[in-house]
Formats: structure tokens, sequence, C-alpha cells
């Protein structure tokens, strides 16, 4: 992970000092007069606006920086950024040679021009007469978003003054521009796993639980804008695990309109189709067909082919996992029953997803469900997926009607996300027990409820190295079940002893040895080995 000294700013700019270096280098060689031109590459949300505004906040005060965006507006106006420059280094103008003023004002006005070499000439003086006063350096952002007669004759300027102490550096989405061809260039890549956890952490401010932490860095995809609108969009309680994030996480109202810009022309049937592949993740060409007939096969083949939905095998899934976000939390809650109860409806019975859907879409609760999901849990579980099994076993909980059943599955799902070593959201999980245990009548139920809340803890406890906590709350579980099924409490403290060797407090052993062999003689003909 770098410690360069850049990385006391914002979390923006997270794994971008090299390029800011070299940035800021060059535009302090501006001063001796030696220019360069540099293209930025990196997608929405990798960091290329705050590393402008960080180059120009770095730029020596002898350097005059002018900074101008591509508008979508203008992309129909023929040389729009050079109508803006024109107006902006207007000083300069009265230098230039007649004819090369004529282009100015010609393209200002609208007006029609003999083609892209005189502006690329009018450009380009114009560019250099104004450096001749003071050290230019022009950062262009949202490159992409010009018209394409700017962005040629841009490059063709850029690709003239580097003898001229100007430095214009140009920022893309992605490359391929061949206007700009020839020019050095900065590509923004991901950032690495440490350098993407660091960025959330620094925009939580709080600790956050390590599964929460997985599900922004795998929506997040790396980019520093990203994550930070990711992080932004969570509240504290989700943050540290203690609320559901929802599937798929909410990506907030900046993330959303930017993904959801390649569909404001959908019209009604198409937006339907979008909405269920949001919600589903994934269906196949032909369910999404049934579902909406009237969408034409060509509408599927034009989203793939512009790479906004990806087709295999059959399947289609939305290619930017964003917009999928955002598309399932333009949903109001019925319209969102309504789509997951449309979805579980065509897939196979088979599927397990189908229950997820089903729970999704119910309005109240309901057993067959929940136990459908909790049987999800037990086969991931099983195969060691106990991330999953957590969540199975969490959503089962949410749709059960009876108490001491939504009880067992939250300590299901608190058990699954321990042996994951996710402490967090395990707390949370027994807060939750806790709360449903306090509506159960005094008994035995209530009692072992508590007593398997408490066992949880108490490793819990372990695991953080709070070892005198975690014998106090295991003597807990004795005095709770001793009356009422002593071969269970035994079997908790059996569990234990491993956990307690484990922490390097294997004085603490022989007393869980002790207080089990108690519990087991008050049950003479019980068995009992660790589970």
């Amino acid at each position: 992970m770098s410690t360069h000294p850049f990385d006391a700013h914002p979390p923006l700019l997270r794994g971008r000092t090299a390029h800011l270096d070299r940035l800021v280098r060059a535009s302090r060689e501006l001063a001796g007069g030696t220019g360069g031109a540099v293209v930025v590459v990196g997608p929405e949300g990798s960091g290329r606006t705050a590393l402008l505004d960080e180059l120009a906040a770095s730029t020596p005060p002898a350097v005059r920086v002018v900074r101008v965006h591509g508008a979508p507006a203008e992309r129909t106006w023929g040389f729009a950024l050079v109508a803006d420059l024109a107006h902006r280094l207007r000083r300069a103008r009265p230098s230039l040679p007649g004819a090369l003023q004529g282009v100015l004002d010609a393209v200002s006005a609208a007006a029609p021009v003999a083609g892209p070499g005189p502006v690329a000439a009018a450009l380009t003086a114009l560019l250099s007469e104004a450096a001749a006063e003071t050290p230019l350096a022009l950062l262009v952002d949202d490159a992409d978003r010009l018209d394409l007669d700017s962005l040629a004759v841009l490059g063709t300027a850029a690709r003239r003054l580097e003898a001229e102490p100007v430095l214009i550096v140009v920022v893309v989405a992605g490359a391929g521009h061949d206007e700009l061809g020839g020019l050095q260039v900065e590509h923004l890549e991901p950032l690495g796993r440490d350098d993407a956890a660091e960025v959330v952490a620094t925009t939580a401010g709080l600790p956050v639980a390590r599964p929460v932490l997985e599900a922004i860095l795998e929506l997040g995809e790396g980019r520093p804008g990203v994550l930070v609108e990711l992080t932004r969009a969570l509240s504290g309680e989700q943050l540290a695990g203690r609320a559901p994030l929802g599937d798929p996480p909410p990506v907030g109202p900046l993330l959303e309109k930017g993904a959801l810009a390649p569909f404001v022309d959908a019209d009604d049937d198409e937006r339907q189709a979008l909405r269920l592949l949001a919600v589903a993740g994934e269906l196949s060409v032909g369910a999404l067909r049934r579902a909406v007939p009237a969408i034409p096969a060509r509408w599927v083949e034009g989203l793939s082919s512009s790479g906004l939905l990806v087709v295999e095998e059959g399947q289609a899934r939305l290619a930017d996992r964003i917009a999928r976000a955002a598309l399932v939390h333009g949903l109001d809650e019925a319209e969102r029953r309504q789509v997951h109860a449309l979805v579980a409806d065509l897939l196979d019975p088979a599927d397990p997803m189908r229950a997820w859907h089903r729970a999704s879409a119910l309005s109240a609760l309901d057993e067959e469900v929940a136990a459908e999901l909790a049987t999800e849990a037990v086969r991931a579980r099983s195969r060691g997926a106990l991330g999953t099994a957590a969540a199975w076993f969490e959503r089962a909980a949410a749709v059960s009607p009876e108490p001491a059943t939504r009880a067992e599955r939250l300590l299901d799902a608190a058990r699954a996300h321990l042996d994951g070593g996710h402490p967090m959201p395990t707390a949370a999980l027994l807060t939750q027990v806790e709360a449903v245990r306090r509506r159960l009548p005094p008994g035995p139920v209530a009692d072992t409820t508590a007593a398997d809340a408490a066992s949880i803890g108490a490793m819990l406890a372990l695991a953080s190295g709070a070892v005198d906590q975690a014998m106090a709350r295991l003597h807990h579980v004795v005095g709770l079940l001793a009356p009422s099924d002593p071969r269970r409490g035994a079997r908790v403290l059996l569990d234990a002893v491993p956990a307690v060797l484990r922490s390097g407090h294997a004085r603490h052993a022989p007393a869980l040895l002790t207080d089990a062999a108690t519990l087991l003689a008050l049950d003479p003909g019980a068995a009992v080995a660790p589970r």
C-alpha cells in the first residue's frame, strides 16, 4: 500500500499518486518553456476529475489554468470547444493573423468554415499566443462528450504545441480515440484490494463489517469514485452489518443517474424487461420474451452489441451492475414485490433462487417459503459457503411467522457468520435474537434460545480476546440449561474447549470440563460428544 504524501488527499486520489506526480511535474516544467500533452484514460468513477482538481491546485501560480468540460448538449454544435476557448482566451486573438481571427469568429458564431484544417490552425495559434504571455495548462474533462470536430482539432493542436509552454491534459473514458493518437497516455487502472478497502474505510469513518466491505469492493470494481458513492449510500447500521444491505445494495443518486442514462429512451415494455433482468440478476432470453412478448429479438441483440447486455449460452444479464442496482432501487415496494413474483414464476421449480424471489414477493410471513430458504441455507453450509448460508438463514428468519423458529434461524445465521470469521454481523444477529427471545413465553424454549445466543456470544468474545467475558457467558449457559436441558449445556461447554485452547488460555479448560461433568451428572444416561 502506498505511503506517498499525496495519499493525505481525499480518497478519490487513492492509488493515483504516480499519475499525479507526472502531471504536476509536467505543469512545473512549463515555466521553463517545456510543454506537452497527456491523455488520461479511465472509466467513470476512476478518479479522473479528482486528478484534474489536484493538478489544478498544484500547478505553480505562474501558470494559467484553463478548464473545460465536454457537454452532451453541445455535441451537435461543431467545434464547440474551439468557440469556448476563443472566448476564454480572447485577449490573445488580436495578435493572430486576420485569416485565423476570421476562422475563430466564424466558429464562435456557428457559421460555416472551410473544414477542420483552418480551425486546427486557428486553435493552435490561439493557444500558442496565449502561452507566450503566460504558460498555459489546458485541462479538458469528459472529452468523450465533445463533438468529434472539437476532439480532432484538439488532437492536432496538442501534437503541434509540444515545443511551446502549453500543457494539454485530456480526460477520456476509454481508449480508441484516433483523434488523440500519438499523445502520451496515462491509464487509470482499477485499484488493488488494499487501496480500494482504504477508500471505503476512509469514506465510512467507522469500522465496516467484512461482508459489507466485500459487497462494496465487488460492486465498485476498483474505481475510487464509485467506491466513495457506494459507501456514502449506506447507513451506519448497514456499514456495521447491523442492518441488511439489500440485494443489490443501494448505489446512491449520483451513480444511479449515470448508470441509467443509456436507458432513458426505453419504452414501457423495454422498461419492464429491464426491471425483470435487474431483479432476477440473470434470466434466460426465452423467459424474458415469455414475460414481455412485445420485446423484439432485435432489442436484445441491440443491447448486447452495444455492451449494455451480456448474453451467454442463452442467459442474459445487465453488463453494468450499478445499472442493475439503480433499476432495482428505482422501484417502490409494491412494484418490487410484483417483479419478484414475476421472476419466481419464470424460474424452474428446482432453481433455488425461486424461493428467494418468492420470499421477496411476500407481503406477509410464510413458513412454507421460510422452510425452503432454510433448506437452501443448510445446503450452502454443507458446501462450506458460510456467507451464502448466513444470508439464506437470515432471509428465512425474516419471513418466519413463529418467533421460536425465527430465533433458531437467526442463530444459525449467526453461527455461519462466526464460523466464516465475520464478528460484526454475528453480533448484530445476536441482538435480533435477544429481541425475539423477549417475546417468547418463559420456559425451556426461551432458556435454550438464550443459552445458544450466550454460547455464540462467548465464541465471539474468545475470537476478540475477551476471555473473561467469554467465560462469564459460558457460566451463564450452565445456569440457563442446568434445570431444563443439562445434556445440551454440557455440549455447549465441550464445544468451547477447543476455542479456549486456541485462544492461548488453556487454564480455563479444566473449569469448562468440570462444569460439563456436573451437567452430565444431572442426566446420568447422557452420552455427549462435542459437535
